[in-house]
């Protein structure tokens, strides 16, 4: 079959996984999807979906809520009846992209796969702000977003791993921040069903992709606007605050954490040398517990942020423990508006990468998301609805 043009010769490979549970060191791939679309969410290729075999022993270290969902879609026994490996599933996976495109330019794309179990947002349309204020940004770490599927990946499938393109799209990115800017626009995101099976996610996710593509997002010619933008006062509230997260490497000598709020203005940050012979990292999370006021909210942000991220869960484990399960990374919107939204990705700021100067590259992707947030996110329906 012939490979689907693309304007930038990537397509999205959307890839989703079914697990035993989250701790890389305990749990394992059980099922894995695939399908490739273009960045218009069209040609729609469907891949294989294979579960993969697993003696009880595994199937015994299921956390509870592995075992009750997978028990409840029929997931566990077709583990048990099936036959193929792990390392089968991989190279079936591989062969499938192999087919449709070169190894390299594929994009890792996908969402939350798992229920979030305690996540209620009661938003009534004409008490937005107020109702805001009350709601709860808490997520249990009951599901798995993008940035894990590659953890999973690189850990189970290191031969996948190393064909996907190093940019990842992860929708949870759009939904965390649509959440704060566009609240009307967040209750009208099509819902998940809850299946919990590998190509069930897929579709559902490129569904959420396309619906932020055509209701939340400009993709018409306008002028370039740069910050400041008119701040919303609901969004100084503590559900809303982002932890902005660098590293310099996979050593983690140096650390530079940010604490903003909602509207992007830096509230608080701490820079820590990992090598001093002080205990830095009861510096690191006793820095977060004090500028974290509402538990498990604030979702860890930067650009490609799942590395930063898998750095830091490696080493101080607990940082992350009163942090949300999501991430936002502003360079899906680079990968984003590089196909949807040409003149903006062109006109954007430019950060450089530099791993001796922590403090101009986090500080930097903030101000690539105020960029983004005043040229890309169409103004809440809300806020029209108060100014016209």
């Amino acid at each position: 079959m012939a490979m689907i043009n693309d304007c930038d010769h990537n397509l999205l490979v959307w890839i989703d996984l079914e697990m035993s549970g989250l701790d890389l060191n305990i749990h394992t791939i059980v099922e894995i999807a695939i399908a490739i679309t273009d960045f218009h969410l069209k040609n729609y290729i469907e891949g294989p979906d294979i579960v993969i075999h697993h003696d009880q022993d595994v199937l015994d270290k299921m956390n509870d809520w592995s075992r009750t969902q997978h028990t409840k879609s029929g997931l566990i026994e077709l583990i048990r009846h099936s036959q193929i490996s792990l390392y089968d599933a991989e190279t079936q996976v591989i062969d499938f992209l192999k087919r449709h495109c070169p190894p390299g330019t594929g994009i890792l794309a996908g969402n939350s796969v798992f229920v979030d179990r305690w996540q209620v947002f009661l938003i009534i349309f004409g008490k937005i702000y107020e109702n805001l204020k009350k709601m709860d940004f808490t997520g249990y770490f009951l599901s798995t977003s993008t940035g894990h599927r590659v953890e999973f990946i690189e850990k189970y499938m290191p031969r996948l791993h190393t064909v996907l393109h190093p940019s990842i799209v992860d929708c949870s990115t759009l939904k965390e921040l649509t959440l704060r800017w566009q609240p009307v626009r967040y209750t009208q995101r099509p819902h998940k069903q809850m299946m919990h099976r590998a190509r069930d996610d897929i579709r559902e996710s490129i569904n959420e992709l396309n619906h932020y593509r055509q209701h939340n997002f400009y993709l018409t010619w306008h002028t370039i606007r740069h910050p400041p933008y008119l701040p919303a006062p609901a969004l100084s509230n503590p559900r809303t605050h982002l932890v902005w997260l660098k590293t310099d490497s996979d050593q983690v000598n140096h650390v530079y954490v940010i604490i903003t709020d909602g509207n992007l203005n830096i509230l608080n940050d701490i820079y820590l040398d990992m090598n001093e012979k002080c205990n830095q990292y009861s510096l690191l999370v006793g820095f977060l517990h004090r500028n974290i006021l509402v538990n498990r909210s604030s979702p860890i942000c930067g650009q490609c942020v799942h590395i930063d991220r898998a750095r830091i869960e490696r080493i101080v484990p607990e940082l992350l423990s009163c942090c949300h399960y999501r991430s936002i990374d502003v360079d899906v919107l680079n990968v984003l508006c590089r196909r949807w939204a040409r003149q903006v990705y062109e006109s954007r700021p430019i950060i450089c990468a530099n791993s001796n100067d922590l403090v101009t590259e986090l500080q930097g992707s903030i101000q690539l998301l105020q960029y983004y947030r005043a040229n890309v996110f169409k103004f809440d329906l809300f806020v029209q609805e108060k100014q016209s």
